[in-house]
């Protein structure tokens, strides 16, 4: 599953500290890490795997509605 592209959505976070980096890596024990080369201007890359019969935007709408609430600077969904 994890070695399925369409399984993984990329999100697009600013500059993160070390624990916000810490923060991300424990989300539900979904986030697989940085999944792409960090974008120009700073920030960091987050691969997120897709629950069986969940939809990229289901997954993004709850990503950012986590990191909102846990004050993380998210920028974007970077992939389906």
């Amino acid at each position: 599953m994890l070695d399925d592209p369409t399984r993984i959505v990329f999100v697009e976070f600013g500059q993160l500290t070390n624990e916000q980096l810490l923060t991300i890596d424990l989300h539900h024990l979904r986030a697989l890490g940085a999944g792409q080369t960090p974008p120009a201007g700073g920030g960091y890359v987050a691969a997120f795997w897709l629950r069986d019969g969940e939809d990229p935007s289901e997954l993004y709408d709850e990503v950012r509605g986590w990191a909102i609430g846990r004050a993380l600077p998210i920028r974007r969904r970077v992939t389906d």
